[in-house]
C-alpha cells in the first residue's frame, strides 16, 4: 500500500489486491480520499502489470508509487516504468515511459523515494535509491518528470 498527500490535501492510496473478486490476478487499484471521504476508486488496467512487478525473485513483488511535479501534475512510478496521469486527480494514465536504469535491476522492496512528506519540496525531477546485486549494492537514480 502507498499513500500520497497531494497539493490539494487529498490523500491517493495505491494498493495491491488478489483474491476471488480478481480470479486470482494482482490488481492495481487506486483510491482517491477528500476531507475523510472515498470521492474515487479506479482499478488500472491490467496492461499496466508489467511495469510494477519486480520479477527477479522467487516471488513477484509489486512495486508503484505516486508523485507529482512542479505544476502538480500526477505520475505512477513503477518497477520499470514512469506513467503520466493526464486528469487533475491522477487516476487517467497516459502511456508507460520505460526507466533506463543503466543495466540494473531494481529488488524489493522497489525505489525509496524523497518525497513531499519527508521534507522534499516537488521537484521536476525525483531522486530515488534502490538495492540490486542481491542486496550487495545500493544505485541512485534521478528520475526525470517533464514527459507531459
Amino acid at each position: 500500500m502507498s499513500p500520497y498527500r497531494d497539493t490539494r490535501n487529498r490523500l491517493h492510496v495505491l494498493y495491491f489486491i488478489q483474491g476471488p473478486q480478481t480470479q486470482g490476478r494482482i490488481v492495481l487499484r487506486h483510491a482517491v480520499v477528500e476531507q475523510g471521504k472515498l470521492v474515487k476508486t479506479v482499478t488500472l488496467p491490467a496492461a499496466l502489470n508489467r511495469c510494477f512487478m519486480i520479477a527477479d525473485m522467487s516471488e513477484p513483488w509489486h512495486y508503484c508509487r505516486i508523485i507529482q511535479d512542479t505544476a502538480g501534475r500526477f505520475y505512477l512510478l513503477g518497477a520499470t516504468a514512469i506513467i503520466p496521469a493526464y486528469s487533475e486527480d491522477g487516476t487517467d494514465l497516459g502511456e508507460p515511459v520505460p526507466l533506463d536504469l543503466r543495466g540494473h535491476g531494481i529488488e524489493r522492496p522497489g525505489f525509496t523515494i524523497a518525497a513531499p512528506r519527508g521534507g522534499t519540496q516537488l521537484s521536476d525531477t525525483v531522486d530515488a535509491v534502490f538495492s540490486t546485486d542481491k542486496g550487495m549494492s545500493v544505485v541512485y537514480a534521478g528520475i526525470e518528470l517533464n514527459l507531459l
